[in-house]
């Protein structure tokens, strides 16, 4: 389906269910016109990329997991990818683990002892290389920092105090904002009360006080 705005095109099931979607990069950009060809190879010119990282456990009893990221966009032929530990130069390389291509991103697993250096390789579904990632090196996260990220307390003590230091920011904000412009605590209660931004509040003359109606420069003049 074409909806011309920005080239967007979207391809659906026969219940409706939206498969994909895809848009021109530029916004100028329109068509109207889409079409899918039956039997389409993807196959792109970019290697797959990928990221490791290395999940510390101190329990003697349990290894270290691997775990990688891997994804290649525009790919139709890959079945299954291959995990290969190497050095920095990339050779030699020794197998680790199978995975099954599972979308857009597919993850592999691995336990054992913790490789240094990895590749991905991508594979047919004759099992034939199609292509080979770029050598990481494989990131070492503590098991502890995972399993304190994943901790609903931690991440809702997170949440509060990100949120208190964002309403702390818009009203230093404000207060700065209405020192510049010479405001008063009044002008900062219709600034909130408003919802105006401060730069668009008009300059007010100054009064004697409270209850005045006498402004300071006619009652100088007297």
């Amino acid at each position: 389906m074409g909806w011309s705005e920005r080239g967007l095109q979207s391809e659906h099931s026969a219940n409706g269910t939206m498969l994909m979607q895809a848009r021109f990069q530029s916004n100028w950009l329109g068509t109207y016109r889409t079409f899918k060809f039956d039997g389409f190879v993807g196959m792109p010119t970019k290697p797959p990329e990928d990221v490791a990282q290395v999940v510390v456990s101190h329990d003697p009893n349990v290894g270290n997991r691997t775990e990688v990221f891997v994804s290649w966009n525009g790919a139709t032929e890959v079945a299954k990818w291959r995990l290969l530990e190497t050095t920095k130069s990339g050779k030699p390389r020794e197998h680790l683990a199978f995975a099954a291509e599972t979308g857009f991103e597919s993850k592999i697993h691995y336990t054992g002892t913790s490789p240094q250096y990895v590749v991905v390789e991508a594979l047919a579904r004759n099992d034939s290389v199609l292509a080979t990632s770029r050598v990481v090196e494989v990131e070492v996260v503590p098991a502890e920092y995972l399993n304190l990220l994943h901790n609903p307390l931690f991440v809702a003590a997170f949440a509060v105090t990100v949120a208190a230091a964002l309403v702390l920011a818009a009203v230093w904000g404000l207060v700065t904002c209405l020192r510049r412009k010479g405001g008063s605590g009044s002008r900062f209660l219709d600034l909130l009360r408003m919802g105006r931004r401060c730069r668009t509040l008009p300059n007010k003359r100054p009064y004697v006080g409270e209850g005045s109606e006498e402004p300071l420069m006619d009652r100088d003049k007297g």
